[in-house]
């Protein structure tokens, strides 16, 4: 029987995009799902059946400090409560990677375990 683990978070980037800097999401995220181009280079978690997945949502008020949310949502086969260091290690990586993050929040669900919350590093 297989073991799943479910993952849901949200990343809030601010950034001064009058300035012209805005973080590479698509190299920090790189999700094996219905990318052909970077395909083999995955650095998303990823179960037997695929790797978490990911959206980046632009505020349209370009004059908010409050610039991006990158959303993280999945659902890992063949991984367990075991496996969860793996993940924490990749939320540390990306929190570093983002720039300024204000707020960042992961629930990671395995069905053989307690639910583990991430938040920001200080």
């Amino acid at each position: 029987m297989s073991v799943w683990t479910h993952v849901a978070g949200v990343i809030r980037v601010d950034c001064l995009r009058c300035l012209g800097k805005k973080p590479d999401f698509n190299k920090i995220f790189v999700s094996e799902l219905w990318n052909e181009d970077t395909f083999g280079a995955c650095n998303m978690p990823m179960g037997s059946e695929g790797s978490l997945d990911f959206r980046v949502i632009e505020n349209p008020n370009r004059d908010s400090l409050a610039a991006y949310t990158v959303v993280i949502f999945g659902d890992l086969r063949d991984f367990s409560v075991a496996n969860i260091p793996e993940i924490e290690d990749w939320w540390n990586k990306v929190l570093d990677q983002c720039g300024c993050v204000r707020q960042a929040i992961l629930q990671i669900q395995p069905e053989d375990g307690d639910v583990k919350i991430l938040e920001q590093k200080d």
